[in-house]
């Protein structure tokens, strides 16, 4: 039995909080078929650890929008449940390929602005079974293993804070399959000729410049001068 549709976001800042789980909760409550968001950490950041239990929480969290509306100071609290669960790449792996593989609609990430940096040792072939620790890794190997599975495309939509961000990741995951390609012995799983099956063609890539046109019914335009989000009831919000 396959599993029901989910939004993959890679990332887990406030901003995507305030924005896209904002604009999923608005259009779901509109009316519009929008898909549970599952939340990845990448890193092993301790801090961000700590909130990942929090996205479970059904009762969601809160979003604040200020700012003016028809000249007047205007303030509302949104309760954004769009959000599922939370998972970590390194501690649920197994649970995040599953959902890549079978589940995932959109991937949405905002991974920081050295968010599409590769370490020195992820460019070598790695040991079997082991996973990738940079995005970039994760986002070839999830998406190859979908291309494995005979899956249909899947739209992803960057937002990391990059001039024409789709495109610098998509050349970054090219050449990264190509050298490592290059390196790989067996043909099993990769092929080891760079011009060969690539897994970015189960992908659909769109930059920032084209977000609102490939992902329409979770955008819309802004009505206030700030947002601020919480992911439980205690922390500080924080401006996005």
């Amino acid at each position: 039995m396959s599993e029901a549709a989910v939004i993959l976001q890679f990332g887990t800042s406030r901003f995507l909080q305030a924005h896209v789980d904002l604009f999923a909760e608005e259009a779901r409550a509109a009316g519009q078929a929008v898909p549970p968001i599952v939340i990845v950490q990448t890193t092993c950041d301790p801090e961000r650890a700590r909130r990942l239990a929090g996205f479970a929480d059904p009762a969601g969290f809160p979003v604040i929008l200020r700012g003016l509306r028809d000249g007047a100071r205007h303030e509302r609290t949104i309760r954004v449940r769009s959000v599922r669960e939370g998972l970590s790449a390194a501690g649920d792996w197994d649970r995040l390929v599953e959902l890549a593989v079978g589940a995932a609609t959109h991937i949405v990430s905002n991974t920081g602005d050295s968010g599409y940096a590769i370490p020195d040792d992820e460019w070598t072939v790695p040991a079997r079974g082991q996973m990738p620790v940079s995005f970039c890794g994760m986002l070839t190997e999830l998406l190859h293993r979908r291309w494995q599975a005979g899956r249909t495309g899947v739209t992803l939509l960057p937002c990391e804070l990059v001039v024409r961000n789709g495109d610098v990741l998509r050349t970054a995951i090219r050449g990264w399959r190509a050298i490592r390609g290059a390196r790989r012995r067996s043909s099993t799983g990769w092929s080891a000729n760079a011009s060969g099956p690539i897994p970015w063609s189960t992908a659909s890539l769109a930059s920032r410049s084209t977000q609102r046109a490939r992902w329409p019914s979770l955008m819309r335009s802004g009505r206030s001068s700030a947002s601020r989000a919480c992911p439980c009831p205690s922390p500080i919000p924080t401006s996005c």
